[in-house]
């Protein structure tokens, strides 16, 4: 069973005994960079945002990630499912401000 990441500094990703840097870490803001599968056949689109919950990185990188669904259905007009990921099938986006022109 592959070990749960700890929290680093926000500004760094987290290294795990001589292994390379991991892309995100526990909380992270998630962006789909290519279509996944989804419960029942459905397709989770690329573009689809969501926050990263679980990072392992045996036996293989792997993150688990709450997506927001859009769905017309839904007072909210969303639901929310989960999601195992690849490094290579989502983005984490910058989130300090000094990578904003916030004037």
């Amino acid at each position: 069973m592959g070990r749960q990441c700890p929290l680093v500094n926000p500004t760094q990703g987290t290294r795990l005994a001589g292994k390379a840097t991991m892309k995100a870490r526990i909380y992270d803001y998630a962006v789909l960079t290519v279509d996944v599968p989804g419960d029942n056949g459905a397709v989770i689109r690329k573009g689809t945002t969501g926050a990263v919950i679980e990072a392992r990185d045996e036996p293989t990188e792997r993150y688990t990630v709450i997506v927001n669904i859009p769905d017309d259905a839904s007072s909210t007009g969303l639901r929310y499912g989960n999601v195992i990921l690849r490094p290579d099938q989502f983005d984490v986006p910058p989130t300090d401000s000094q990578a904003y022109d916030l004037n």
